[in-house]
C-alpha cells in the first residue's frame, strides 16, 4: 500500500485531472487495485502455510549463521597462520644473526666494514701513533707532507701522519702530487735540501722509523721549483714489504 500513496501523489503532481478514466493515472491506478485486492483474497489460502514459511525463514537464518561462523573460523585460522609465519621468521632471523639484537647486527656489520676497509688501506696501529707522537714532542718546524694522486691505498696512513705532526705541534701543509720517480717499496719517501736542517731532519726520520716506517731519503731532487721544506712522500708500498722485515 505504501506504493498506493506515493504513485497517488505524484500522480496528482505530474496529471491533473489524473482520476478521469482515460487518463494515464486512472488506469495505472485501477492495477494497483486489482493486485491489493488478490493479495487479500490470497490471505485465506496463506493461513494453513504459515507454519511452512516461518520454518523455512528459520531455516534460511540457520544456514546464514553457518556460513558466517565457517567465514570467522577460516579468518581466525588465517590470522594464526600469519602469526605462526612471522614467529618463524623471526626464529630463522635470530638464529642467522646467532641471537644478536638489530642494533648489535648493525655494530657488528659496521665492524666488518671497518675491517674490509682496512684490508684495502694500509695504515699505524695506536702504538705506532703514540712512539710518533712522543718522538716529535717538543719539536717545531715547518713539513709538508704529499701522496701520491694514485696510491689510494696510502691515504689512511697519510691523514695519520698529517694528524700526529699537527697535534706535536708542527706546521704542516698536505696536498696530493703526481708522484716522484721510481717510489721506494716501503712506500715512504723523506726528501730533504740543502736548506733542510740536519738535525730536524734526523728527528723526523726517527719518528717515522720508530712508527714502523721504513723512509728512503731523497735529496735536492729536480722538478720541485723553490721549496725548501722537509718534504714527507707517501706512495703505494709493495705488497711484499713489511714492517716486520727491519722492525721485528
Amino acid at each position: 500500500m505504501p506504493a498506493f500513496f506515493v504513485f497517488t501523489y505524484s500522480c496528482s503532481l505530474n496529471h491533473k485531472p489524473f482520476l478521469k478514466e482515460d487518463s494515464y493515472c486512472y488506469e495505472e491506478l485501477m492495477g494497483l487495485e486489482q493486485i491489493w485486492n488478490e493479495f487479500i483474497a490470497s490471505l485465506p489460502t496463506l493461513k494453513d502455510a504459515w507454519p511452512t514459511v516461518i520454518g523455512l525463514m528459520i531455516l534460511s537464518g540457520a544456514v546464514g549463521f553457518g556460513f558466517a561462523v565457517l567465514l570467522g573460523a577460516g579468518s581466525h585460522d588465517t590470522k594464526d597462520q600469519r602469526i605462526k609465519l612471522a614467529e618463524e621468521r623471526v626464529a630463522d632471523y635470530k638464529d642467522k644473526l646467532n641471537g644478536k639484537s638489530p642494533d648489535e647486527a648493525q655494530a657488528q656489520i659496521a665492524k666488518l666494514r671497518e675491517e674490509i676497509n682496512a684490508l684495502a688501506t694500509y695504515g699505524l696501529s695506536s702504538e705506532s701513533q703514540e712512539r710518533m707522537k712522543a718522538t716529535l714532542a717538543g719539536l717545531s718546524g715547518a713539513v709538508k707532507i704529499v701522496r701520491h694522486g694514485d696510491s689510494s691505498d696510502a691515504d689512511r696512513l697519510y691523514r695519520q701522519t698529517i694528524s700526529i705532526f699537527r697535534a706535536a705541534g708542527l706546521e704542516v701543509e698536505s696536498n696530493t702530487i703526481l708522484g716522484i720517480k721510481n717510489p721506494p717499496n716501503s712506500g715512504v719517501t723523506l726528501v730533504f735540501w740543502e736548506a733542510t736542517k740536519r738535525e730536524f731532519l734526523a728527528k723526523v726520520r726517527v719518528a717515522l722509523q720508530v712508527a714502523g716506517l721504513d723512509p728512503v731519503e731523497l735529496s735536492n731532487p729536480d722538478g720541485w721549483g723553490n721549496e725548501t721544506r722537509l718534504t714527507i712522500v707517501f706512495s703505494s708500498r709493495d705488497p711484499d714489504w713489511t714492517p716486520a722485515a727491519r722492525w721485528g
